[in-house]
């Protein structure tokens, strides 16, 4: 195989290119159909109300608890001892054509530190891991109960075992593990291993001998014995990757390090992978590891020794009690435990990303989830440790004080991005936050442009910036070892004319484009905030200063280096030590941000400022009666609705209220909701009764109140007349029946949004059952308008009904169709009453925030939630993961964002400031008030605020 690396990185960081296999990147084919994102199979089981679609646990028989909210960021799994392995799979099969291939599957455990210190009187004996069926059978054959399996499916799975058990007061544990190679000759009783077993790869099966450390000399001192390292590790990962229709891959690694353990398997004596039965997480609970491990480990039974005492202790003294009670206990030392209940598991991320030519943009990473590089796609080398924990929404880069480097480089499949297949243009985007000023530093990209034939141009290209203390920033061209000067390429002569400003270089963040034009021509750009325009320097074209176009682009990476042998310290290897680069994002993409940049700033979308209605931004119950709105708090206001009476009504999923707002004189009061989760009091006064997270409220023709309660799956409305509440639809258990029936009889599975039209007729987005029903005003009759069911995007084009979806959150009725907002999905639909089909408008279906000034069907979403129509004909979509509004004007197909500073910045930062760079932090509901502003929920901000048009 042949791999192409920068040549000017010192000896410390070459191994960077190779250590990672093969590698290919590029953008999807231009002029082939779209191909389904495997990404949105992905997970990492961030939203607290128990919701993991599209994962489910199973068997329910033996799983005691299953919570997203105990532990919030892990699935917490707790089992009831029956007996049977849990697992987590994905709630429908993956075909084999469902996604382009390759793919990868990348699966985290945190182990439980009560078990791993010890905190028993018992063994404990565990096994997490990796849980893979593939099936060699026809799709057509495959049964619809996903707990059974497929004919001619076999499978494989792979364990992080614990054995034994070292206290703090009691070690039990296993006798016949301490001091042997099990457990790297540890004189305590317990052992970590990584353990295959399964028909599908006998190459995997048994003990993989993946090392860890003990510390401590003597297992019998409290406290002096702990593990460290391997399978030992507080952080377990797992991959598998599908590289093709006879060839898989499955490995484990540990840690904050992204390296991997990886086996490769050919399954082509069982013929060709027709799909995926099951991935996943597996937890060992039946009697695999007394009755099968301890055998094949030979760690169980009674051992010779013991035989023999036990038949000479008659001779030596009679048989007593205490003799008998003795004899006992040491036959249970020598017994080997199945795992204990008393246990929990924690399962932190199932993720999904296509690694292949068609998922250019699947290399992109915005680092939002707080962990440790959660579905690990780069490569990281040097002495730099990377996460993203200690300062959220950012990978934060900490380097040694040390000469040596540091660079991280995507995980991919082959080694260049091939223009002849993936057309320019394309963008490698980047922003980041530097150390301070007064060490000198760098950061850069790392390229290597060929021709068509693999022949290097120049020798290496890395655009970047660096610091010079006393001096000042700079663009530069090269890394170069002097700490005192710039470094300048003399093959890549890019150059910023005027130079770049230190203003502009010294932005918190500082963004940094690399755009390949087209075959002959690349640039640099540089800019502050995301809403400003690029600053570019001026193309270099390769013909001229090369002879030849580009034929390849060799892998990215961006690096920082400190240092070189034989050389005094550069950049922070001077001091001090632990320096920190804070990354904000990587973004990879086939498009040229200009055009699109000139569309943003051309755009004529309304611009608001932003005040706060209610709500002092903290979290808590609401008092009844007399402060003003804003002097009170408001907890997690959800959704938000104008009533007949002109109020303002605020649903609130912190202290299960309704609150009305009399804008006229700011009180705040409750109208439905005593404050306390649950459900009771139909029959009663609103005010009485007991809610569960209602989300959103809205008010039908003669002025009744309906809510929606999520976590109660029903809705209730409240009497105009009388203030008294009651059910209309759904019995207060999660499920998925009753169309065609009364709706009081049906479930609903997290019902999100509803809407009212002309006719009083309800409809329901119930999310989880990725459907939305509607309830028929005079029969009170309810069907499915859209969804099957099943989780997918639906034709573009084809009858509602009969599609899958995915989660509906947002609805609206206007010009004889029903508007819906997919949350995962990333994509507005539309419903035609009449034919019943369903087109796509707004939205690619890929995840991002993009679009602004452009058609609204090539915008990208990030979790669209509330969706609330103008009368003009303007649709505002809330999304709640980019943290703005956007504006679609569905008369001439155009979208902008009208408020909010992007997925980055959410914390609360003032009013009376233009809403465009006013951040919000999860908004979820909007409305028109009765003199047309808007007003929207800023969610986690505990606020409702309001915008009015900028004079």
């Amino acid at each position: 195989m042949r791999s192409f690396c920068p040549r000017r990185l010192p000896n410390a960081l070459m191994v960077i290119c190779f250590a990672t296999a093969t590698f290919i990147c590029g953008g999807q084919v231009f002029g082939e159909p779209p191909r389904k994102d495997i990404r949105k199979l992905s997970q990492h089981f961030l939203d607290r109300t128990g919701n993991t679609a599209p994962w489910m646990f199973v068997p329910k028989a033996n799983i005691a608890s299953l919570s997203t909210e105990e532990h919030p960021g892990v699935v917490t799994v707790w089992e009831n001892g029956r007996g049977s392995d849990i697992k987590g799979i994905l709630e429908h099969p993956i075909r084999i054509d469902d996604y382009p291939r390759p793919w990868e599957f990348h699966l985290g455990f945190v182990q439980n530190y009560q078990a791993q210190k010890g905190i028993s009187e018992r063994q404990i004996n565990y096994a997490i891991g990796l849980n893979l069926a593939v099936t060699f059978s026809d799709p057509a054959t495959w049964p619809k109960d996903r707990t059974q399996t497929p004919p001619d499916t076999h499978s494989l799975q792979l364990f992080v075992v614990h054995l034994g058990n070292v206290g703090e007061n009691y070690r039990q544990g296993l006798p016949r593990v301490k001091g042997t190679p099990l457990n790297q000759f540890d004189p305590s009783p317990e052992a970590y291993l990584v353990y295959g077993r399964g028909d599908l790869a006998p190459a995997i099966h048994g003990n993989w001998k993946m090392a860890y450390t003990w510390h401590g000399a003597d297992g019998s001192i409290s406290g002096s014995h702990s593990k460290d390292g391997g399978p030992a590790s507080s952080i377990i990962r797992f991959r598998a990757n599908l590289l093709n229709e006879t060839v898989l891959q499955v490995g484990v690694g540990d840690g904050l390090h992204p390296g991997w353990r990886l086996r490769t398997i050919d399954v082509s004596r069982f013929g060709k992978i027709t799909g995926i039965w099951e991935i996943g997480p597996i937890i060992s609970l039946d009697r695999w590891i007394p009755d099968v491990l301890a055998k094949e480990l030979d760690v169980g039974g009674i051992p010779e020794w013991l035989k023999s005492f036990k038949q000479r202790l008659p001779l030596i003294s009679p048989p007593d009690e205490s003799q008998a009670k003795s004899v006992k206990l040491l036959d249970e030392t020598f017994t080997v435990e199945p795992p204990d209940p008393k246990f929990e598991y924690f399962v932190d991320y199932a993720v999904f990303y296509g690694n292949g030519p068609e998922n250019f943009d699947h290399l992109s990473d915005e680092f939002d989830v707080p962990g440790f590089l959660a579905d690990q796609k780069w490569y990281i080398e040097g002495n730099g440790l990377a996460e993203t924990f200690s300062n959220p929404g950012y990978l934060t880069v900490t380097l040694l004080g040390m000469n040596g480097g540091w660079a991280m480089c995507p995980i991919i499949a082959s080694s260049a991005i091939d223009l002849a297949q993936h057309k320019p243009p394309l963008e490698f985007e980047t922003a980041f936050i530097a150390p301070e000023d007064t060490h000198p530093w760098n950061y850069w990209w790392t390229f290597n442009l060929f021709d068509s034939d693999g022949k290097n141009l120049g020798q290496g290209w890395g655009p970047g910036v660096q610091n010079i203390p006393g001096t000042g920033r700079a663009f530069i061209n090269s890394f170069g070892y002097d700490p005192k000067k710039f470094a300048k390429s003399p093959v890549f002569n890019i150059e910023f004319e005027p130079e770049l400003p230190q203003s502009l270089l010294t932005a918190k963040p500082l963004h940094m484009l690399v755009q390949v034009l087209d075959e002959s021509h690349v640039r640099v750009g540089f800019k502050g905030k995301p809403q400003d325009a690029w600053t570019f320097s001026k193309s270099l074209d390769t013909v001229k200063a090369f002879g030849k176009k580009i034929g390849k682009i060799g892998y990215p990476c961006i690096a920082s280096i400190q240092g070189a042998a034989g050389q005094k310290g550069w950049g922070v290897g001077n001091s001090p030590m632990y320096q920190r680069f804070l990354i904000d994002y990587v973004r990879f993409r086939a498009a040229n941000t200009e055009t699109n940049a000139k569309a943003a700033t051309n755009s004529s979308g309304p611009r608001y400022r932003i005040e706060t209605i209610a709500g002092n931004g903290k979290p808590g119950d609401t008092p009844a009666e007399g402060t003003t709105a804003r002097d009170v708090p408001v907890d997690l206001p959800f959704g938000v609705e104008y009533g007949p009476d002109g109020a303002l009504y605020i649903t609130t999923v912190g202290s299960h209220r309704v609150l009305r707002l009399d804008r006229k004189n700011g009180a705040l009061t409750s109208v439905a909701g005593n404050g306390k989760k649950g459900y009771a009091g139909d029959g009663g006064p609103a005010t009485e009764a007991t809610l569960n997270e209602p989300y959103e409220v809205r008010f039908d023709s003669r002025g009744n109140m309906v809510i929606v309660e999520m976590r109660n799956h029903l809705i209730r409305r409240v009497d105009a007349k009388t203030g008294l509440i009651s059910t209309v639809a759904g019995d207060a258990v999660s499920g998925d029946r009753g169309d065609g029936g009364p709706a009081k009889q049906a479930r609903f599975n997290n019902p999100h949004s509803i809407t009212l039209d002309e006719h009083d007729n309800l409809y329901v987005a119930d999310l989880s059952n990725h459907r939305v029903r509607k309830i028929d005003a005079k029969t009170q009759q309810i069907e499915t308008l859209a969804g099957n069911g099943t989780r997918g995007h639906p034709d573009d084009g084809a009858l509602a009904k009969t599609q899958p979806l995915i989660m509906p959150q947002g609805l609206a009725v206007h010009g004889g169709a029903l508007w819906i907002a997919s949350f995962q999905g990333h994509v507005v639909w539309r419903l035609d009453f009449k034919t019943g089909v369903i087109r796509r408008v707004a939205g690619t279906g890929r995840q991002g925030h993009t679009g602004d000034g452009g058609p609204a069907l090539e915008a990208t979403f990030d979790g669209p939630r509330g969706v609330m129509m103008s009368p003009a004909g303007t649709l505002y979509v809330v999304e709640g993961e980019n943290n703005v509004i956007r504006a679609f004007d569905t008369v001439r197909g155009t979208i902008s964002t009208i408020a909010g500073a992007g997925p980055k910045l959410h914390e609360y930062a003032g009013d009376g400031v233009p809403a465009v760079g006013a951040p919000l932090s999860q908004p979820h509901g909007i409305c028109i008030s009765p003199d047309g502003t808007l007003v929207l929920s800023d969610t986690k901000n505990h606020r409702v605020r309001a915008l009015s048009p900028a004079k």
